[in-house]
């Protein structure tokens, strides 16, 4: 028997992505309609609570990062960062145990005489391309070569999206949806030239 494995609607197993998927293609591809109806899923369902709350908090931090990033970028002042020095950095692991008051300040001392402060463009973050991310000023040479190549490679996509897009708005009519301008087989083939084509 060749039956076809379906995973069951609104099943308890379903992870927030699936339901997300599920109510957006439901939606008829609606962001709108789609944010508003998966608010009400994960309400209903608390086992999607803490992969909404993950989801959420990524999304929030990620603005602070992109805003950090351009504020340096202009050369606005966001501050400092103490990070430790590489043979702090290379210590085992700093178990925390509940301290005073004085060890406290004594400890926060001790950490600044083996810290660097970073500001400027020294706190630029990276992403690396693999999910993770570091701060120009803390970057080695090799972390910076592996991260050029992933900057490089999302800018020539952008060019060539660019260029797709410049080519499907020269050939298509003011004021009408594209799908009357262009048949799929012309849009495939625009898409084609500017993604072969050298950045």
């Amino acid at each position: 028997m060749n039956a076809t494995a379906r995973r069951v609607t609104g099943a308890r197993s379903e992870s927030i992505r699936s339901a997300g998927q599920r109510i957006y293609d439901d939606a008829g591809r609606n962001s709108e309609a789609a944010i508003e109806a998966l608010i009400l899923e994960i309400r209903k369902r608390p086992a999607l609570h803490e992969d909404a709350f993950r989801i959420a908090a990524t999304t929030i931090v990620a603005g602070f990062h992109h805003q950090d990033n351009a504020k340096v970028k202009r050369g606005d002042d966001i501050g400092t960062v103490h990070v430790p020095t590489p043979e702090v950095a290379n210590d085992a692991p700093v178990v925390f145990t509940p301290q005073s008051a004085t060890s406290v300040k004594a400890s926060n001392a001790a950490f600044k005489r083996f810290a660097v402060t970073l500001t400027g463009l020294y706190l630029f973050k990276i992403k690396d391309g693999n999910g993770g991310e570091f701060l120009l000023g803390q970057a080695t040479p090799d972390q910076l070569r592996a991260a050029e190549s992933h900057y490089r490679a999302q800018g020539s996509t952008m060019v060539r999206t660019a260029r797709w897009l410049e080519k499907i708005i020269a050939c298509s009519r003011d004021n009408m949806p594209i799908h009357q301008s262009l048949n799929l087989k012309e849009i495939e083939r625009m898409k084609d030239d500017a993604f072969n084509s050298e950045v």
